[in-house]
């Protein structure tokens, strides 16, 4: 229960000379079971006397105020109140009076805080039979709505125990799986204003990207539908024939969104020895090995006649490039004699007319037969000779 000490002092002659000296001289204990109205009558007339009232409803303490006087003390009794006032935004409180700003003893209020705000302090108080509430009023403090945290993100720093995420405190984020990275800022601050400095971030899977290659690489691993491959995929390459690879056969997708090695190139394969002409040479001394695009000249021996081109080339490992030596036609003296015949334009002898070179004969004895024209060409080492009759 709650109780009330009445103290009665007894002064001497004048009251406010000897107000520093007091005695409670006698005090008695009274019980009641009401509760006395202030104001009211001296409960017990004496003018030297004290009084400790004890209420068995246990819901209200009450004080003693006394006007001594040399006849009668006046008893007064009034009710502990606790002083509340209606706070600003964005704290609210429920339980204060419409009417009044005080509270009496046993009254609770409770706090509330608007969206954006953490309670900071006790969500309930009481007034206390000292005049005083239990405990200071609460602050609403400015705070952020926690992360959503989706499967394989990692999350750093939050409060413990589910705590209010107050402005100016940071987090980090991470992914928990190596084939995954996070998309997004990895570090974000709560505001002045309530508000993260950013979007949450995300994992997301690891991809290396690759693109079917142009000829002559091919690539073994490569998905039809994407040109995304996963952490941890690998492609193998080949060349076409005639090419050889020059750097690595495999690579694998890493963790770091790329490949382990660049891709590799096809390059040309080289060449042996160029192939001989017939009746024909190299301007140049012959190796046994060529790179690919070097060249080498031919020609043809006295009197043949190159046809076609003057170089081959070494193109993905093959020669490239035609040509042929036409021989020359031979006219000798005993073949003119057996067609009764004779240059019309050079002496009598053995000699040789080139590719496509033309000789004209007369006749020594007799006259043409006139199957073949006296005028003939050499064609790659055949001359067909007119005869005379």
């Amino acid at each position: 229960g709650q109780s009330a000490i009445i103290c009665v002092t007894y002064v001497f002659f004048l009251e406010i000379l000897f107000l520093w000296w007091t005695d409670c001289l006698s005090m008695f204990f009274w019980e009641v079971n009401t509760k006395p109205q202030a104001g009211s009558e001296p409960v017990f007339k004496t003018w030297k006397n004290a009084m400790h009232f004890q209420s068995t409803s246990q819901h209200d303490i009450f004080t003693l105020r006394r006007f001594l006087s040399l006849t009668t003390p006046v008893v007064f009794f009034s009710d502990i109140t606790c002083q509340a006032q209606k706070p600003p935004h964005p704290l609210y409180v429920i339980g204060l009076s419409s009417t009044s700003d005080k509270m009496k003893y046993g009254h609770k209020l409770r706090f509330l805080c608007d969206n954006g705000y953490t309670l900071l302090g006790y969500t309930k108080v009481e007034c206390l039979e000292t005049g005083q509430w239990s405990a200071a009023f609460p602050i609403c403090a400015v705070s952020c709505s926690p992360p959503t945290v989706q499967e394989g993100l990692i999350v750093s720093g939050l409060p413990d125990k589910d705590g209010p995420i107050l402005s100016d405190h940071f987090i980090t984020f991470s992914c928990a799986d190596r084939s995954k990275y996070l998309s997004g800022s990895s570090e974000l601050i709560c505001g002045q204003d309530g508000e993260w400095n950013g979007t949450f971030p995300s994992c997301e899977d690891i991809t290396c990207q690759a693109q079917k290659p142009p000829h002559p690489l091919y690539v073994i691993g490569l998905s039809s539908t994407s040109d995304k491959m996963k952490y941890g995929h690998k492609l193998r390459f080949l060349c076409d024939n005639g090419y050889r690879l020059l750097g690595y056969t495999e690579v694998e997708c890493l963790e770091t969104g790329q490949w382990s090695a660049a891709f590799p190139i096809c390059v040309p394969v080289g060449c042996g020895m160029p192939p001989p002409l017939e009746f024909g040479d190299i301007s140049t001394v012959v190796k046994n090995n060529y790179d690919h695009g070097e060249t080498v000249e031919y020609f043809c021996q006295t009197y043949y006649t190159l046809d076609g081109q003057t170089h081959k080339t070494c193109s993905n490992g093959q020669w490239t490039g035609e040509m042929r030596c036409l021989r020359p036609c031979t006219v000798t003296l005993d073949d003119m004699r057996r067609n009764n015949i004779g240059l019309k334009y050079k002496p009598d002898s053995k000699m040789y007319s080139p590719h496509k070179d033309f000789l004209e004969f007369n006749c020594t004895t007799g006259s043409p037969d006139g199957r073949l024209a006296m005028r003939q060409q050499c064609i790659d080492g055949v001359m067909l000779l007119p005869s005379c009759q």
